[in-house]
């Protein structure tokens, strides 16, 4: 609305954004429920919906409220817009906290609502953390399965890795990023030989990875190759 040049907020826009931001003071519920009355409004309660949706994600304490807080962004039809970055932001929360499955979990989830999901920010994800040793190996320590036999080589992704990493809230399903495809097979390689299934099992798939280029850093296939495939 403008008044003498002026645009003034309408007053049931008013009314909504007043008791939207009393209703943001009180507990997690109270603050879901502002969100409901700021849609029912005009673009000036669309714009602060769009506040209180992102502090909604960011105050998220736990992955069950980050849960809740993307399928009600998805319920706004404001997952496409703020989804991906507060995937992302969770994401790296995760992996500060030492949660790797956590981490790559979170990253999955944000490319499931990028348009279209391409996986490079999977694959920038992985390239860093290869790129120090110790969170390299915690990196294939997760995406190891427990069971090396269960599943063959040649099926991918496997159902292990879906149930780790596919996102609780969409079907099962992994962006598409090389990047993941090689340290999730490296990870089933390197079981299988702890479990002491013959070279002939594992190795030639690991030649493959190489050859495919999609290992990233170059000492990490310098690594592979010289302490999976060599010894």
């Amino acid at each position: 609305v403008e008044s003498e040049g002026h645009s003034i907020v309408p007053p049931r826009d008013l009314h909504l954004i007043r008791y939207s931001k009393e209703l943001g003071q009180g507990p997690r519920e109270h603050r879901r429920l502002a969100m409901d009355y700021l849609r029912a409004g005009g673009p000036d309660a669309a714009a602060e919906l769009k506040r209180a949706a992102e502090d909604f994600c960011a105050t998220a304490g736990s992955d069950k409220e980050m849960e809740d807080a993307v399928k009600l962004l998805d319920h706004l039809d404001l997952a496409a817009e703020l989804a991906p970055a507060q995937c992302r932001r969770r994401s790296l929360t995760r992996r500060e906290d030492g949660d790797l499955a956590g981490c790559l979990r979170w990253a999955c989830q944000a490319e499931h609502f990028s348009e279209p999901a391409r996986g490079h920010h999977i694959s920038e994800l992985l390239d860093s953390i290869a790129e120090r040793e110790e969170e390299l190996e915690a990196l294939l320590a997760v995406l190891a399965p427990s069971n090396p036999s269960a599943e063959p080589l040649s099926r991918y992704p496997p159902e292990f890795l879906l149930a780790l990493l596919a996102p609780t809230s969409v079907s099962l399903s992994l962006p598409p990023s090389g990047r993941l495809y090689f340290f999730a097979q490296l990870a089933r390689c390197r079981a299988m030989r702890a479990a002491g299934r013959p070279a002939g099992d594992y190795a030639p798939a690991l030649v493959r990875l190489l050859a495919a280029g999609v290992a990233g850093p170059p000492n990490v296939a310098r690594n592979v190759l010289e302490g999976d495939v060599l010894t």
